[in-house]
């Protein structure tokens, strides 16, 4: 028989508010028992910091969003108890900094080497805090909540070109050194979509010891993002911490999400780092992370394959199916869309990225002559004609 625990940790993220699932005291408790902080090898050294972390963080953005205080204060505390120790946030998080401030009333009755605190620092234009200095940021940020000191902070957001020679010609990450020595923050990181600049920015600065992007299963083989690539191969090759951030892709994944989780959780020194917003998420985030942990090491290891994420014959970008052809259509990433859009369940993502407007003009090249010699080089045998069909959905 399927128990509540069960039945519960099956549930897409977000549903649990469709179907009435309650979050009693009787069910709170059952929540905290899982406690996966406490287990062997459910925490990680979390690069070059260091530092030892739960094998999942918490990524505290939305959390506060049509919550009264203490409902998001419950929530935390929830989290913590089952050994979610990694807290993410920002300035921004939340209307009127709620983020920092529910964070801030959790904080006051905890012990502080209970939790390991990233915050970021601002430095766009349009955002009143970006007018305070370095210290002067970090300051205020400390004093809403109720911390003397953050475990990481890192620059918020490199998302476009020239982000590196303004950071280089503001001089944060001196400045973020010099708060270092004061004992204010322990570790320097930077953030961001995975642009270039990120690479640049960690090549001139060896300081930075964490990069927090998104690096996740649908970057890797549905989005094919060569940047996120390419600077999660430099932060495995550096010794880099790294925060995997929107794993679920803000909700866009509406199926099976603890495998995407637990693929994420297959990277060298990587965190991901979920927004929990319901009691139930946090049930489904912490069951992965202990059934993830269970695993030999050879196990954990099959969670990078492509078979084992669709749980069957998978699209591995060979290009046998295109060799020899001058069409220039990329029908692997298109087959690609097609088996992972449809696994987790993907609602429309990005749709207006140069990438996605290219797979889909590629779509609309193929005929049915083309699609059938695709299908007959294919070494998996895979249905690739029919697969293209369905990639209409996804590009």
């Amino acid at each position: 028989m399927t128990t509540r625990r069960e039945f519960i940790t099956g549930i897409p993220l977000g549903a649990a508010a469709v179907i009435g699932c309650d979050t009693s005291n009787e069910f709170k408790n059952e929540v905290q028992s899982e406690n996966f902080g406490a287990g062997q090898g459910e925490t990680i050294i979390l690069g070059r910091t260091g530092f030892k972390v739960s094998r999942i963080g918490f990524g505290a953005a939305h959390f506060t969003l049509n919550k009264t205080k203490e409902e998001a204060t419950r929530l935390v505390n929830t989290i913590l108890d089952n050994g979610i120790n990694l807290i993410d946030t920002a300035w921004n998080y939340g209307n009127e900094q709620a983020s920092w401030r529910y964070l801030g009333e959790v904080f006051k009755d905890r012990n502080r080497d209970e939790f390991f605190l990233s915050n970021k620092l601002e430095w766009r234009e349009g955002r009143p805090i970006s007018e305070k200095s370095v210290e002067g940021q970090i300051d205020e940020a400390l004093k809403v909540m109720h911390v003397d000191y953050f475990d990481l902070y890192l620059i918020h957001n490199l998302y476009e070109p020239g982000c590196y020679e303004k950071c280089v010609e503001r001089r944060f990450i001196e400045d973020l050194i010099k708060v270092r020595e004061k004992g204010k923050i322990r570790s320097i990181g930077i953030t961001g979509h995975c642009h270039p600049d990120m690479i640049l920015m960690c090549k001139h600065y060896p300081e930075i010891d964490v990069v927090l992007g998104g690096m996740n299963i649908m970057r890797e083989y549905y989005y094919f993002d060569y940047d996120a690539r390419h600077l999660n191969d430099y932060a495995k090759r550096n010794n880099l911490g790294i925060l995997s951030m929107k794993p679920f892709l803000m909700g866009a994944l509406t199926s099976n999400q603890p495998t995407a989780l637990k693929y994420a959780m297959t990277q060298p020194n990587s965190v991901p780092i979920p927004g929990m917003t319901e009691i139930e998420h946090v049930t489904m985030n912490v069951r992965a992370a202990r059934e993830f942990s269970a695993l030999s090491p050879e196990e954990q290891q099959r969670w990078k394959e492509p078979e084992t994420i669709l749980e069957g014959p998978a699209c591995t970008g060979c290009n046998y199916c295109i060799n020899g052809d001058t069409d220039d259509i990329d029908v692997p990433q298109l087959v690609m869309a097609a088996q992972y859009g449809e696994r987790f369940g993907l609602r429309e993502w990005q749709s207006k990225d140069k990438q996605r407007k290219k797979l889909a003009q590629d779509l609309e090249k193929i005929t049915p002559e083309m699609a059938k010699r695709y299908t007959g080089k294919c070494p998996f045998e895979l249905p690739v004609d029919e697969l293209l069909k369905k990639s209409a959905l996804y590009v």
